[in-house]
């Protein structure tokens, strides 16, 4: 089976209607959400509504976590928080009962899913866990593979012959295949607001049966999103990511 697997949509509706044109016509089965489809961009309401109506599977990232419980509005900087608390403004009762009711992780089959890091944290990086942990957490792990997003950068990490080994994937349709006898940590990026020098959609694929691992960046009009941040005077910031 193929799964699509993505992360930090960002209330970017352009880039996740590209993006779910893209899986449809690269024939995944299944998706799998890690997180964040609010939160910085102009349409949390409208993503979450096509999240609901595809009926893609989520976990909750530190976004939806921000909108159900206020006093987590402290992990993020004030720029982030006031557009955060402008985000639940936007949202209608449905959705924000939707974000109170995701899960922090999950697993199916053999491979979990969780925003930040594993087992259930939606808020530690990736990236700030050191070397020493990685190995030790890689090695612990029941799951084959544990797909993670958050940073907002592609990343693969395995243990060969007792060391870490890390991929990074720098453009699309880069593909690795996933030894059976390894176990993984995957970051799929992000599909609304990239932070890798690399404006495209960013989502990965992943055949359960050929263990083939593909990353898809995906190109889309940027620019109505973009105007659409400005309009709502939202932080200049977010809509320069997008450049």
């Amino acid at each position: 089976m193929v799964l699509a697997i993505i992360s930090d949509i960002h209330a970017n509706l352009e880039a996740f209607s590209a993006v779910l044109r893209d899986m449809r016509d690269q024939g995944a089965k299944k998706i799998f959400c890690l997180g964040d489809t609010i939160g910085y961009g102009p349409n949390p309401n409208q993503c979450l509504d096509l999240l609901r109506q595809k009926k893609i599977t989520s976990v909750m990232g530190n976004h939806e976590l921000g909108v159900v419980k206020t006093e987590t509005l402290k992990m993020f900087n004030f720029k982030a928080g006031e557009t955060l608390l402008r985000t639940k403004s936007m949202l209608s009762p449905a959705n924000l009962e939707f974000c109170q009711s995701l899960p922090r992780s999950m697993v199916w089959e053999s491979y979990c899913f969780v925003h930040g890091y594993p087992p259930d944290s939606v808020d530690k990086y990736l990236f700030a866990v050191k070397d020493d942990i990685l190995k030790q957490d890689i090695i612990s792990m029941k799951e084959e593979v544990c797909f993670m997003g958050h940073t907002h950068l592609m990343e693969v990490i395995t243990i060969r012959e007792d060391k870490l080994v890390r991929f990074i994937p720098l453009k699309g349709g880069q593909t690795i295949s996933l030894d059976k006898n390894r176990h993984y940590f995957v970051n799929v990026g992000s599909v609304g607001q990239p932070r890798d020098e690399d404006n495209r959609a960013k989502y990965a694929l992943f055949d359960t049966v050929s263990r083939r691992l593909e990353f898809r960046f995906v190109s889309y009009d940027f620019k109505i999103t973009m105007t659409k941040i400005r309009e709502l005077g939202f932080p200049e910031t977010y809509a320069l990511r997008l450049l």
